[in-house]
């Protein structure tokens, strides 16, 4: 059987963040936190998951593997204000969120890497 299926929730959701660095990166005075998985050593491109609404990365959970076997590095992102990261500072309109994420992909990728960005609303 796969180890998808036979899993409870919090098993799966507890194995899948054991095998993530977990980051933070500024967000106003405070932080924003992330989960990275990457199985390439830097090499794989790099896709950021940037959950909807109120919720973290935990809406990923379904997703994070398929990537990872895809051949993706995957930084999952608790957005500004939701999940473990600190409010936004100025905010939570789009552009001012949009910023907080791209410095912390930044920071966590290296600057001038490319990442391609996934969301929901």
């Amino acid at each position: 059987m796969n180890d998808q299926v036979a899993l409870d929730p919090q098993a799966r959701l507890d194995r899948l963040q054991s095998q993530a660095s977990r980051h933070e990166t500024p967000c106003g005075t405070g932080r924003m936190v992330w989960h990275v998985w990457d199985r390439s050593g830097g090499k794989d491109p790099a896709v950021v998951l940037c959950h909807g609404g109120a919720g973290s990365w935990r809406h990923w959970v379904k997703t994070i593997e398929p990537l990872l076997d895809a051949h993706y590095r995957v930084l999952a992102a608790d957005l500004p204000g939701l999940g473990e990261s600190d409010f936004p500072p100025d905010g939570d309109d789009a552009f001012s969120i949009a910023g907080i994420v791209a410095d912390g992909a930044e920071a966590i990728l290296g600057k001038g890497v490319t990442f391609d960005v996934v969301g929901f609303y």
